[in-house]
């Protein structure tokens, strides 16, 4: 069995799906923002819970969006505002503790 994050919104016919990232079977959405970015938590799998971000129709971990070489591991995004800033909650290897975050995006240079 597997628990499905989808969207749907005034007007539409039916619910969008908002896919599942690799290895995993579960997902939650949390939030979501006037630019229908949505955000929650992919699990299931075998390397535990994983911070999403869907935009553009394209699920990604937030882990492959954070500063190359951190060990921290996004566990869950929680909820995102209309500038895109997103919180949620880390692990935090170094210390054994979960803790919550707030990430701020960065313009990517083309």
């Amino acid at each position: 069995m597997a628990a499905h994050a989808f969207l749907w919104t005034r007007g539409s016919e039916k619910a969008q799906d908002l896919g599942v990232l690799d290895g995993d079977s579960f997902r939650e959405a949390f939030g979501i923002n006037a630019r229908g970015q949505v955000v929650g938590v992919s699990f299931g799998g075998p390397h535990g819970s994983y911070a999403f971000l869907w935009e553009n129709r394209i699920l990604r971990d937030l882990n492959t969006l954070v500063t190359p070489g951190s060990s921290d591991i996004l566990r869950s995004a929680q909820d995102i505002n209309d500038a895109g800033q997103i919180t949620g909650r880390v692990f935090e290897p170094s210390t054994g503790k979960t803790i919550t975050f707030l990430a701020t995006p960065v313009a990517q240079t083309p």
